[in-house]
């Protein structure tokens, strides 16, 4: 409960200050709303000055200014193919669409050409053009422990190769790992539907099977409508009881049911205190987190 006052009254401080008129010493007025997440695309991607001015200023994800993902966009600057940069802002341009990361700068990277994966410095094992991702990836084979990737402007099986597959697989001629126990589930697989069979022939067989005893079952249901949870009258409880205020089954009911009340009030407040500040804050609060990136290079923009 503290940590909730706490959150909720430094939140409103912050909205406060943002919206403070003499917030800016240039003199500029503050906006009303500040998006909580912005990216800026990189300066090298426009040569004309009205671009920069457009980059110049924060763009909110939600905003109208940005279409989602923005990475599919590519990029008419050739000159990416000729040098590194740091979070690439677009997609690199179609005379180099791989972006290759470098192997001694963070996060930087360099568009590069299917077969210059892996050269000018980026990361030597990433000799792999991704038709998926558009960048440079290293080798990927699936239950591989130590997988080779092959040499920059490979083909075919010569792309990737595993050498040692985990316990439980074997190496194939192909260089991809097989399943050794693959037979087990198999095995698995048949039991489990010998079992099923077993069983619904048993059930047929009961449903079907004549009524032997009709004062046993009559006396049995006698037994079960007395073990029944029953009103003072003998009358059943209706499906519309207040268990938080109708005594059925003891004072312990009454309080597991209040226990989860309480939990679901507790939980509706925390989600309109939520929406209420993305209402005013901003709407980025709705999707932070939980936005999907398809290039590495968006992870360091972001």
């Amino acid at each position: 409960m503290t940590c909730g006052i706490c959150v909720l009254l430094s939140s409103l401080l912050w909205c406060s200050l943002a919206k403070e008129p003499g917030g800016c010493s240039s003199g500029c007025t503050a906006p009303d709303t500040a998006p909580l997440i912005q990216i800026h695309t990189s300066m090298a991607d426009c040569d004309t000055p009205d671009c920069q001015v457009q980059l110049s200023k924060p763009m909110s994800v939600i905003g109208r200014s940005i279409p989602e993902p923005e990475e599919t966009i590519p990029s008419k600057n050739n000159r990416l193919c000729e040098k590194d940069e740091f979070a690439l802002g677009h997609a690199c341009p179609a005379n180099c669409p791989y972006a290759a990361e470098m192997a001694n700068k963070f996060c930087h990277f360099r568009c590069v050409r299917a077969t210059e994966c892996g050269l000018f410095g980026t990361v030597t094992n990433n000799t792999i053009p991704s038709e998926e991702t558009h960048a440079c990836r290293s080798c990927n084979v699936e239950a591989c422990k130590e997988c080779k990737s092959g040499p920059p402007g490979a083909k075919g099986k010569a792309l990737e190769r595993c050498l040692e597959c985990y316990p439980g697989y074997s190496l194939a001629e192909e260089g991809e790992c097989e399943m050794d126990g693959l037979w087990v589930f198999a095995f698995i697989t048949g039991v489990v539907a010998v079992v099923a069979v077993v069983l619904v022939a048993w059930y047929l067989r009961v449903v079907t099977r004549p009524c032997v005893n009709q004062a046993g079952i009559e006396f049995a249901c006698e037994a079960r409508c007395r073990a029944m949870v029953l009103q003072g009258d003998g009358q059943a409880y209706p499906l519309a009881t207040n268990l938080l205020t109708a005594n059925v089954a003891g004072v312990g009911t009454m309080c597991l049911f209040r226990f989860q009340c309480a939990l679901l009030v507790w939980a509706a407040i925390l989600l309109g205190l939520w929406l209420f500040f993305a209402m005013l804050l901003s709407s980025d609060l709705l999707v932070l987190g939980m936005l999907s990136w398809l290039f590495p290079c968006r992870g360091g923009r972001v």
